[in-house]
C-alpha cells in the first residue's frame, strides 16, 4: 500500500512540474507577440505576402531553434466575434 501511495505521489508531483514548465514556456513565448500584430493576420493565404506574417514567422523559427527540445511551434488565435467566415 505504501508503494502505491508513493507511486501516486511521484506521478502527481512530476505531472505538476511538467505542467508548470509548459505554462512558463507558453507565457514566455506569448510575450514575443503583440495582440495588434495577431489581429492583422487573416488566417488565409494572403497573409504569406504580409510583412507582419514574415516577422512573426521569423520569431517562431528563432524560438524553435533556441531550444532543441522544441520541434514544432504553432500560433492559435481565438476567433474574433466581429469577423465573419
Amino acid at each position: 500500500m505504501a508503494g502505491l501511495l508513493a507511486g501516486r505521489w511521484g506521478y502527481v508531483s512530476t505531472r505538476d512540474e511538467l505542467l508548470h514548465s509548459l505554462i512558463s514556456d507558453a507565457k514566455r513565448a506569448a510575450s514575443a507577440f503583440d495582440k495588434s500584430e495577431m489581429h492583422k493576420l487573416t488566417g488565409t493565404e494572403a497573409d504569406q505576402t504580409s510583412p507582419v506574417y514574415s516577422d512573426i514567422k521569423e520569431r517562431l523559427i528563432r524560438y524553435r531553434t533556441a531550444d532543441t527540445n522544441v520541434h514544432f511551434v504553432y500560433l492559435f488565435r481565438a476567433p474574433c466575434p466581429n469577423i465573419r467566415t
